[in-house]
């Protein structure tokens, strides 16, 4: 239930089946279940900006990984440099995320993601794979990724392929399109990076992916970088970003969650401010 509830953003009631389950963990002794509890805890700690709180849930699911469950340890660790991002300790987190790049893949992913976070895109990236091959080589299943607790239950069916796979092509998209601008790259390479990215954008939009608003955001983003923060497409792409977001709303019925939902993720906060700047709020 606590993962269904994630999926809808009904966050409320999300925290409190995993407290459920927590405590039901601890009187039953079902060790097995504590670290992908723990780990659901520190995803939507993530979701909510309480990266503090993520942070210490991400550490004990792998300090606890590491005594009696190794096999998750890296998942848990990739997870936690992750919350270490969001939280602005970004030299550790890359560390981590270069350690673990061969055998979690979505690590991957977001070492573009503070890339991007960071404004500072590696001459790397254009050497970095393709999502398909980078993909293709990955090891599946549960330990290996941690969208495969939520977002592939249903999104990967209709992609037909993993969440975090969309993800790191959407990242990996606007990085390219970033490093090809400061290269001063012709306009037909960065319209090439342009239109992968609206590609995983408008594909994410019509399944309802929850990540749909992110992936809009950085559409925005390179668009003002590509044509002024006058252009017409920029602004379309910001306008469905945020509707997105607020369709990612409607089951926030609790308003101190909705606020954190809003105000203190990263990227909410970004796609908020960018609006808000428009006049769309």
């Amino acid at each position: 239930f606590g993962t269904a509830y994630f999926l809808q953003s009904a966050f409320h009631a999300a925290a409190h089946a995993f407290e459920q389950l927590s405590g039901i963990i601890t009187d039953s002794f079902e060790q097995s279940y504590e670290i992908p509890c723990r780990f659901m805890q520190g995803r939507l700690a993530l979701q909510l900006g309480e990266y503090r709180a993520a942070e210490q849930h991400f550490k004990t699911a792998s300090e606890t990984a590491a005594q009696r469950f190794p096999s998750w340890e890296p998942l848990c660790r990739v997870w936690y440099a992750r919350s270490l991002v969001y939280g602005g300790q970004t030299y550790q987190a890359k560390q981590l995320f270069v350690q673990y790049s061969g055998s979690i893949p979505e690590a991957q992913a977001f070492l573009l993601e503070a890339q991007l976070l960071g404004s500072r895109i590696s001459d790397e990236t254009s050497a970095m794979p393709d999502a398909e091959v980078l993909f293709s080589a990955a090891p599946t299943g549960t330990y290996h990724s941690g969208f495969a607790f939520a977002e592939d239950r249903i999104w990967s069916g209709l992609y037909g392929k993993p969440a975090a796979a969309v993800l790191y092509k959407a990242l990996l998209s606007c990085c390219r399109f970033k490093s090809a601008l400061s290269e001063n790259a012709p306009r037909e390479t960065l319209q090439a990076h342009m239109s992968a990215l609206e590609e995983t954008a408008r594909t994410a939009l019509h399944f309802g992916d929850t990540y749909a608003p992110l992936y809009l955001y950085l559409c925005y983003e390179a668009g003002i970088l590509l044509d002024g923060h006058d252009s017409d497409a920029a602004g379309g792409y910001l306008s469905r970003a945020f509707r997105a977001l607020q369709n990612n709303m409607k089951n926030i019925t609790e308003n101190t969650i909705r606020d954190h939902f809003l105000f203190h993720n990263v990227w909410n906060a970004k796609l908020y401010a960018a609006a808000q700047e428009h006049k769309l709020v």
